[in-house]
């Protein structure tokens, strides 16, 4: 089963699309540029860790997909998961209800058979209901930048 993860925020669809489009720097890591289209390409560092996406889908203030087509992804204790993200697609769908935004994240392609099933869920679990969600209603996020 695919890594997926709900949550509501006090912010508009907007401000969310901005988040996870624009300044995925302010939640999640260190990225090397902004999104604005299909086909737009961008780095998530974390470290010597790295994961490259290349946007999809593209919907303004609704839908947004990458799909990573490079990775290095590395993580104390935990062999063989440096490439495990390659082919995977993460999905954005963000939907208004009564004055917040509901978001819906599949992560598809992150199954509990990788070997970086439970860290990899663990992280998304923070960055998503902690990080993305402050940062949304705080300003303040928590990246992991190095």
């Amino acid at each position: 089963m695919n890594y997926n993860q709900k949550v509501v925020v006090n912010a508009s669809v907007q401000n969310t699309f901005a988040a996870l489009a624009k300044t995925v720097d302010r939640w999640w890591g260190k990225t090397d540029q902004p999104v604005n289209r299909v086909g737009d390409e961008f780095t998530i560092t974390f470290g010597e860790t790295f994961w490259k996406f290349r946007v999809i889908k593209y919907e303004e203030n609704k839908n947004l997909s990458y799909e990573c087509y490079d990775a290095h992804h590395v993580h104390e204790g935990v062999t063989s998961i440096e490439t495990e993200w390659i082919g995977t697609t993460l999905n954005w769908n963000l939907e208004k209800v009564e004055g917040k935004t509901k978001i819906s994240f599949l992560h598809e392609g992150l199954v509990n058979d990788l070997n970086c099933y439970n860290i990899c869920e663990g992280a998304w679990n923070f960055f998503i209901l902690d990080s993305l969600k402050n940062f949304l209603e705080t300003g303040k996020g928590s990246p992991h930048i190095i």
